[in-house]
């Protein structure tokens, strides 16, 4: 909300300070595993994804975040329960944070996300 055009009006140069702030966790998320420490355990690859989402206002495309969280070791580890579905729907694998602190190669944002650049 802070950084909505209609928001409240920041002093100084805080406005500054926190789009720096943003931009740093969006890149981290890049080549870091920080984004599970934002979702509780246990957690869907859907919950992490929202991080992500939420962070860099567009979702990473599904078949290539899902490939980037299962192929890096340690970033997530699959739990033996799923999540319960009301109606019998499909239940999704729940999983816990790993040991990993790095991706590598870096997951890239989506092109075409909905905050400014400048």
């Amino acid at each position: 909300d802070l950084m909505d055009p209609e928001g409240p009006e920041l002093a100084f140069d805080h406005a500054e300070i926190l789009a720096d702030g943003l931009e740093r966790v969006r890149s981290k998320l890049e080549y870091t595993t920080l984004a599970a420490a934002f979702v509780t355990e246990p957690f869907t690859l859907a919950e992490l994804r929202n991080v992500y989402t939420a962070v860099w206002g567009t979702p990473p495309e599904l078949a290539n975040f899902r490939r980037k969280v299962l192929s890096t070791d340690g970033f997530v580890e699959p739990l033996e329960e799923r999540t319960s579905q009301p109606g019998g729907g499909p239940r999704a694998l729940l999983f816990r944070r790993g040991t990993a602190t790095m991706i590598q190669p870096a997951m890239q944002r989506p092109t075409g996300t909905e905050y400014d650049e400048d």
